[in-house]
């Protein structure tokens, strides 16, 4: 017997999480590395990407690392904002407790599964 996983759902109003100091310095070279070599697949991109982070120094580093900084105090200022204004709690109360994208039910379709009712036996 499978077991179900149930997806979590997530809250569109909770803010984005911080980008760490790699993710912005990707941010700001993937397009150059794109344009001067518009062959690479997207791996070899990210491949690249990783070897000239390594080759950084600190110092270079230290630029993506305040950029990182900030969107950490960003992430917090939002979050908490949406925690005074209830945060996940309020989305739930929002919900009614209804299936997300007007699903129907606890399961998938067929024995073992509910559709809400018996309707599908015919």
């Amino acid at each position: 017997m499978k077991k179900v996983v149930t997806p979590v759902i997530k809250d569109k109003n909770c803010p984005k999480r911080p980008r760490n100091s790699y993710i912005f310095f990707t941010l700001m070279k993937r397009d150059d590395i794109k344009k001067k070599h518009p062959e690479f697949k997207p791996t070899e991109i990210t491949k690249m990407l990783g070897e000239e982070w390594q080759k950084l120094s600190e110092a270079e580093k230290e630029s993506y690392g305040s950029m990182a900084e900030d969107d950490k105090k960003r992430y917090q200022s939002e979050m908490e904002a949406y925690d005074a204004n209830g945060g996940a709690n309020a989305a739930a109360a929002n919900d009614n407790g209804h299936a997300p994208n007007g699903a129907i039910g606890n399961g998938p379709p067929g024995p073992g599964g509910d559709m809400g009712g018996d309707h599908w036996r015919a």
